[in-house]
């Protein structure tokens, strides 16, 4: 069955489906511990969040080579629809949306990562205590 043919759903369990998107009928189904999300790539292969890691699989629960673990704490993850690229949420320290090229999975590299936050930022004067969301560079460096 091709990819675009293809949900793939993980459980709380670790339990991985995949099933068809026609009907929805359970395809296949196999067991990844610590499974948290899943996206499947355009070349049809998934990438899992397992854990602090980010792994890839076939379709058929094959552990293929490619790996990333620089991510702080993975939650959530996304194909890029013009490039591509692996979409990674870090909700580690970083606190950042991480890009990765996946044309080479073996050892993606990251291509490029959101380099601004925001945060709330307190001031105090003689008169008063005020609150603003102010935009920071990844240093802290207000914009």
């Amino acid at each position: 069955m091709h990819s675009t043919q293809s949900l793939v759903l993980i459980r709380k369990s670790g339990e991985v489906q995949v099933r068809k998107t026609t009907d929805l009928s359970l395809v296949r189904t196999f067991r990844i511990e610590g499974a948290r999300d899943v996206v499947i790539a355009p070349d049809g292969t998934l990438w899992v969040i397992v854990g602090s890691r980010v792994e890839r699989y076939a379709l058929d629960g094959k552990r293929l080579p490619g790996i990333i673990t620089d991510v702080g704490k993975p939650s959530a993850l996304a194909i890029g629809n013009d490039t591509g690229q692996l979409i990674v949420c870090d909700d580690g320290p970083r606190q950042q949306v991480l890009f990765y090229d996946i044309s080479r999975p073996e050892h993606p590299p990251i291509g490029s990562l959101f380099r601004t936050a925001w945060r709330v930022a307190s001031r105090y004067s003689r008169r008063s205590y005020s609150h603003e969301i102010v935009r920071l560079t990844r240093c802290g460096h207000r914009l």
